[in-house]
């Protein structure tokens, strides 16, 4: 049983939990999932992560909002030929979390939320929806306060995907004749 204790295990846990999940995740999302459940303490979970980037086992990828991994076919190949060094209860408590929270970690990957203070002691959050590497929406406010800044973040979760619908219906029309009519009659950027 060479994976049931200490570090190795570690690693193992994070790749059947990147192999479960399928998608890409942002390293201190997931470091935060592996330590608030108790299956791997934070600064570890970093450590493991860079071993299995080094070993191939795990990609880096770069984004808008900083890195993001995902599981690579060498990694799956190493949990499929493992995972039973896992044990089940285990196993079982990682697809469960997945199988209750992926909607809401998708969302949290897709649309990104940061704020700064500026000198005038107003907020500037900026608010992005992104989809893989592409940005899809990026928009920059400014608010009074702290409160206001941690309120449009916490909100943008649950509001970003109407929003940019809403805009796009506004900005490029809601049906597809007109969306279609814009791109056959060769006009880009100003009418004049």
């Amino acid at each position: 049983m060479y994976f049931q204790h200490g570090y190795s295990k570690d690693k193992l846990a994070a790749l059947y939990f990147l192999y479960r999940f399928r998608e890409d995740i942002a390293l201190d999302t997931f470091a935060g999932i592996m330590s608030d459940n108790e299956w791997i303490p934070y600064l570890e979970l970093k450590g493991c992560v860079g071993d299995l980037e080094s070993a191939g086992l795990v990609a880096a990828l770069p984004c808008e909002f900083g890195q993001s991994y995902r599981i690579t076919e060498s990694g799956d190949a190493m949990v499929e030929m493992f995972m039973t060094q896992l044990p089940f209860s285990y196993r079982k408590a990682m697809d469960d979390y997945i199988d209750a929270n992926r909607e809401r970690l998708r969302r949290e990957s897709q649309y990104i939320t940061d704020w700064e203070k500026q000198f005038d002691g107003t907020y500037l959050v900026s608010l992005k929806v992104v989809e893989g590497h592409r940005v899809l929406l990026n928009t920059t406010i400014l608010v009074p306060d702290q409160a206001a800044a941690e309120r449009a973040c916490s909100r943008w979760h649950e509001k970003a995907q109407v929003l940019y619908l809403s805009t796009l219906n506004e900005l490029i029309g809601g049906d597809k004749e007109s969306v279609s009519e814009s791109k056959d009659d060769g006009r880009h950027g100003n009418d004049e």
